[in-house]
This record gives structure tokens, C-alpha cells and sequence, in this order.
């Protein structure tokens, strides 16, 4: 365990030598709890700002989603999910299309 040498305000040190007494801790065990609480709570909050950029890029994708035309608007999303489930090719849930110049 490495050991190192910082300069804290006296005050703060007064603070943290009687929360440490109240709490049965030497200063440096209440000093490693502090800082290891610390670097958890940051932790925390970076996971939960990347997770809310992730939610805030699937947003937008759906909304860019929405504003395209339906490609299957005869087929229902359940039919959809079912064709991706089994490995469909979702063409096959189309109407055939007539050729140029044919008529179904």
C-alpha cells in the first residue's frame, strides 16, 4: 500500500478527524472510504451519462426511422417480426409487383 502526503484545509481535517472518531475509523481508513465512495459515485455518473447518450442516439434513429416511408405497409409488424425471427427475407411478405409493362 503506497503511502501519500496531502494538504488539507484544517478545518476539513477537524471534520474529517471527528467523523472518522464517530465512525470507529483511523483518518486514513475514513480518508480511503471517502475517496473510494468518491471515484463510485463518478463511475456511476459516467455510466449513466453514456447509457443516456445511448437512449438519446436510439431516439433518434427511431425518429429517423419514422419520417421514412412504410416499405410494408400491407404487412402488419407482427408478420415483420415473425419473418426476422425465422430468417425471412421480408420481400417475401410483399405482393409480387408486376414487371414493367405487366399487369397481376
Amino acid at each position: 500500500m503506497a503511502k501519500v502526503n496531502i494538504y488539507i484545509p484544517d478545518e476539513l481535517l477537524e471534520e474529517i478527524d471527528a467523523s472518522a472518531t464517530s465512525r470507529g475509523l483511523s483518518r486514513s481508513a475514513f480518508v480511503q472510504e471517502a475517496t473510494a465512495g468518491y471515484l463510485t459515485v463518478e463511475r456511476d455518473e459516467k455510466l449513466l451519462r453514456a447509457r443516456r447518450a445511448g437512449y438519446d442516439r436510439a431516439k433518434a434513429i427511431m425518429d429517423e426511422i419514422k419520417s421514412l416511408p412504410d416499405p410494408y405497409p400491407d404487412v402488419s409488424n407482427l408478420q415483420i417480426l415473425r419473418a426476422l425471427r425465422d430468417g425471412m427475407d421480408l420481400d417475401e411478405l410483399l405482393p409480387p409487383r408486376p414487371k414493367p409493362g405487366e399487369e397481376l
